[in-house]
């Protein structure tokens, strides 16, 4: 039975590389990607399924998630690398750069995360979360 992995951020570079790989070790691949990416992940379309949203958009999150619900495949493990980096240093960063910083790399995890728990608590699963936190300078 081939193994489902959802990875968030698959546009982006980490998650190009990550992608591959799991094709390459025999997962099929739910590629979570940003409206605005122009990448495109064509490679080995039989084991990839790509989903543009807005991942800080927890009614858009849901829709994938009915989605992904629908089609009655159990997720192995969730892969979390959608996120991104402000250069800057700590005596300069305002309020609202923490504010964006925050959606950018907490709330893409925290709806889907979310989603995914209350969905493999209900089947018993035994699946696995895995989160890229960026550093801070």
């Amino acid at each position: 039975m081939v193994k489902h992995v959802v990875i968030t951020g698959a546009a982006g570079q980490l998650g190009r590389v990550v992608c591959r790989e799991f094709i390459n070790a025999g997962y099929f691949v739910h590629a979570l990607v940003s409206k605005h990416d122009t990448y495109e992940l064509d490679f080995m379309p039989e084991f990839i399924s790509v989903h543009k949203l807005d991942l800080t958009d927890s009614l858009e999150v849901e829709q994938f998630m009915n989605l992904l619900k629908q089609s009655n495949v159990p997720v192995y493990a969730t892969l979390f690398l959608a996120g991104g980096y402000a250069e800057g240093t700590i005596q300069y960063t305002t309020k609202e750069q923490i504010n964006k910083m925050m959606q950018v790399n907490f709330d893409t995890a925290f709806y889907i995360s979310q989603l995914l728990f209350i969905e493999m608590s209900a089947v018993n699963s035994n699946g696995y979360f895995f989160l890229l936190v960026p550093g801070l300078q």
